[in-house]
């Protein structure tokens, strides 16, 4: 998972355009990939990401992170 960590993190520190990123997650109940916003990341680390969803916090392991898309895709299959 230390690819997608630095991926992120290259968009967390060098983007200027952050609000363009849109990840896909696995989700452990749903069928479909799950659709974020970059800018809805509150917390990086090498691990997961956190995130506030419904007022709550919610950690996202890195490894079911399946798509990373700037316009294009940058990570995992189209």
């Amino acid at each position: 998972m230390q690819a997608i960590f630095e991926l992120l993190n290259k968009i967390k520190w060098k983007e200027k355009d952050k609000e363009k990123f849109i990840i896909y997650y696995k989700d452990r109940f749903k069928e479909e990939l799950q659709e974020i916003k970059f800018t809805d990341i509150k917390e990086l680390n090498k691990f997961s990401i956190v995130l506030e969803l419904d007022n709550k916090e919610v950690e996202i392991p890195l490894h079911r992170i399946r798509k990373v898309y700037k316009i294009k895709c940058v990570f995992g299959e189209e």
